[in-house]
């Protein structure tokens, strides 16, 4: 069985003075087979990742015991180093195959959304395009069986202090790169100018959204070992 949890944090509009603020408490009563999570499964349609042997909990860490930098991007070494324990801890149980992270379980309309702007490509204030934001681990795409489209999915490279990158969604480079491979572009956050470009290495393969009717929704996704940064 592959087991992933969701980690719940703030957006800078929300939190005061822009720090992520990650609730750290077990909630026992929330687990779940992510068949109960996902619309698409009770239609049987495919929602772009595997729902099958998958059970999701929520996890919340206080900011008081898990304090975040007071500036771009929002870091917390004890988060991270909590997150690697935890994953450690979960994997070591009998009949787990992979374990994820995420901010958001997807399809359940359950992320965030950022605002972001396109290197090279001057845009206005307030005029910034906009998209769904998850910050997710090295083990979110595999647990999920997500494909990967073009690039790369994040590796234990990308940890703080290395160049700091995203995944995109195909439908996210279809509608911001239309004719062009989006891996190597760059694209930054606007809630802060102190925000640094993101380089994007991979594209990975959509994801259903929740409304049954709409199309899959563009993603940003930002590794969790950069701190769920720029979120």
């Amino acid at each position: 069985m592959a087991r992933w949890h969701e980690r719940r944090s703030r957006s800078p509009a929300q939190h005061p003075g822009h720090c992520r603020n990650l609730n750290f408490s077990r909630s026992a009563g929330r687990r779940r087979p992510l068949t109960q999570e996902s619309p698409h499964a009770l239609l049987g349609q495919d929602p772009g990742f595997n729902l099958h042997n998958v059970l999701t909990f929520s996890v919340n860490l206080p900011d008081s015991s898990y304090p975040s930098d007071k500036t771009p991007p929002y870091y917390s070494a004890a988060a991270v180093r909590f997150d690697h324990e935890f994953t450690q801890r979960l994997r070591s149980l009998p009949g787990v195959l992979d374990v994820g992270q995420t901010s958001g379980i997807p399809a359940s309309g359950g992320s965030g959304t950022i605002r972001f702007v396109v290197e090279g490509r001057p845009t206005a204030t307030g005029q910034e395009d906009e998209c769904q934001i998850i910050t997710v681990s090295t083990g979110y795409f595999s647990s999920l069986k997500i494909p990967l489209a073009d690039g790369r999915f994040f590796n234990a490279r990308d940890v703080q202090g290395a160049p700091d990158v995203v995944v995109v969604s195909r439908a996210f480079a279809k509608a911001y790169f239309p004719g062009e491979n989006p891996v190597g572009k760059r694209i930054r956050f606007t809630y802060s100018a102190q925000n640094p470009f993101l380089q994007i290495v991979g594209v990975a393969a959509d994801t259903a959204s929740i409304d049954l009717a709409a199309p899959p929704p563009p993603i940003i996704y930002t590794p969790n070992d950069q701190g769920p940064s720029t979120y």
